[in-house]
């Protein structure tokens, strides 16, 4: 109960003595959860959750004519209803870590990380406090720091998800650890994916790599 009592600590714009994520770091999928699994679990939540709305609808109208509402018709299967469906794939993933690899450059004492993904580039500073847009498209406040050896990067929608991102490495292995949290408006709140990353010689960065609207 004291616990749940103490203040959250503040996040520190320096990193702790020899605390760094800095390096190239492709995905070890042994060591890892598996996101695609905990991602079809969640799909097949919803899907089942749809029909059962679906199966309620029908029948309140079967006891009450009055009660009609328009019945669901599915989407056409059209080139430009693929393309979204895979851009709201891609997004989940994007939201959910699971990159193959993260390209990491920190500065000397911490105060500056950029992250480099197969979805994109993102640039913060430690400790600072700024606006983003979230991979689904809403407008969220993003702050980042250093809570202890994790970096911690928090990006908080009013209507939408509450994404809560944390890497360290760890020293033992010379391994990335990324853990991801999603709480709020979301179809993935609640879900939880960590992944370990094993350090590279070089760059798996795409030369043409999008850069993301965070500092």
């Amino acid at each position: 109960m004291l616990a749940t009592c103490l203040p959250a600590l503040a996040l520190k714009n320096t990193a702790p003595a020899e605390s760094s994520i800095d390096g190239h770091w492709a995905v070890n999928l042994a060591a890892s959860e598996n996101g695609e699994a905990l991602l079809a679990k969640r799909m097949e939540e919803i899907s089942k959750e749809q029909r059962r709305f679906e199966e309620r609808r029908r029948r309140q109208m079967q006891n009450d004519p009055f009660a009609w509402e328009p019945e669901f018709t599915p989407p056409e299967d059209t080139p430009q209803f693929r393309a979204k469906m895979e851009e709201r794939d891609r997004s989940m993933r994007q939201m959910l870590g699971m990159t193959k690899f993260f390209d990491i450059k920190q500065s000397a004492k911490g105060g500056k990380i950029e992250l480099v993904s197969e979805f994109e580039t993102r640039r913060y500073e430690a400790g600072a406090r700024t606006q983003v847009s979230l991979p689904q498209g809403q407008l969220a406040d993003s702050k980042s720091g250093w809570e202890g050896e994790w970096f911690v990067i928090e990006r908080n929608s009013r209507d939408g998800p509450r994404i809560t991102e944390k890497f360290r490495r760890l020293k033992k292995t010379d391994q990335l650890e990324a853990l991801v949290t999603i709480k709020g408006d979301s179809m993935l709140s609640g879900m939880k994916l960590r992944r370990v990353f094993d350090r590279k010689a070089g760059s798996q960065a795409p030369t043409s790599q999008s850069v993301g609207p965070v500092r």
